[in-house]
């Protein structure tokens, strides 16, 4: 890589930031952390909903599709 030594050197201190700042809010990854934990209340509705609307065209395609291939 060209700029390898920058590179390392700014992913370093980006990680020494990372870790003074969970310090601060008291996060502790050394320890087992649940994902409830680290979500709020309506996030898996959230996920859900947006899953839902992510992938519910292409399962409309396919769904036609398969229906075209079947009549043929």
């Amino acid at each position: 890589m060209f700029f390898k030594k920058k590179f390392d050197k700014m992913l370093e201190a980006q990680k020494i930031e990372r870790e003074k700042r969970y310090e601060e809010q008291g996060i502790n990854f050394d320890e087992d952390i649940d994902i409830n934990d680290l979500m709020e209340e309506g996030d898996v509705k959230a996920m859900i909903i947006s899953a839902f609307i992510a992938f519910s065209p292409i399962f409309i395609v396919l769904i036609l599709i398969l229906v075209l291939v079947w009549m043929w």
